[in-house]
């Protein structure tokens, strides 16, 4: 049967020698093709995969940093003073830096703690975003006041980082407003000062998370406002 096979084969003019040289050209150049699509498809997949996972990983930081910031901000209340008026919450307002008061409790196991904190925000030279804290302390041992000094516990960490710098056209870090909404702006590279420090009511955060392990554009931005209902005092 297979020797009846081989007659037919040879007498259609067609002997077993292999393939052609132009069948062996044609076949390399379809493979070739097959090839760089199946590659194009891969490099594209893994880009994909990247760009998703470099952006997964922005937000959540971004968020992070959002949620620490929210979290001190909206408890920010003025500190008692012996025999004068109040010390104002804000001692330092910039655009990329902020310090002060807040009564949010840091130890959990000490839920009943209302023991005050003074809470510093700020972009150093890496742009990481830097959260330093100390606790007060009392000037006397029975003094029901509060006070920050040289023994003030102090510790700091990393909210989030990188955080871009700001574009020219674009809102800071952090924007102040009083009570009536207006905003107070500091001077560039300075802080609010006197009446304006205590005027401050409200909080626009706008938290810009770098692009990070990405040749795409993968930052992220979070703006939030928060409200600062212990120092919120009304004009009229």
């Amino acid at each position: 049967m297979i020797a009846g096979i081989r007659q037919r084969l040879c007498s259609a003019g067609r002997p077993d020698a292999g393939i052609s040289l132009p069948e062996l050209i044609v076949a390399m150049m379809i493979f070739a093709i097959v090839l760089t699509v199946v590659g194009s498809v891969f490099a594209t997949m893994t880009k994909a995969t990247t760009y998703a996972n470099a952006t997964d990983r922005n937000v959540r930081n971004a968020s992070n940093g959002m949620n620490g910031l929210t979290r001190m901000f909206r408890s920010a209340q003025n500190l008692p003073q012996v025999n004068t008026t109040d010390r104002p919450a804000f001692s330092v307002a910039q655009s990329e830096s902020a310090t002060f008061v807040t009564a949010v409790n840091l130890d959990p196991s000490t839920a009943d703690d209302t023991t005050p904190l003074e809470v510093s925000f700020s972009v150093d030279a890496s742009r990481n975003l830097r959260e330093t804290t100390r606790k007060a302390v009392h000037p006397a041992p029975t003094s029901p006041y509060w006070v920050f000094d040289a023994t003030s516990p102090r510790t700091s960490r990393t909210l989030t980082s990188p955080v871009s710098t700001t574009p020219s056209d674009q809102n800071p870090l952090f924007r102040y407003f009083d009570a009536d909404g207006v905003e107070l702006v500091p001077a560039a590279g300075s802080s609010l000062s006197g009446d304006a420090l205590d005027d401050i009511a409200s909080v626009a955060i706008t938290l810009r998370q770098a692009n990070t392990k990405s040749t795409l554009d993968n930052g992220v931005t979070l703006v939030n406002t928060v409200m600062l209902e212990n120092l919120r005092k009304g004009n009229g």
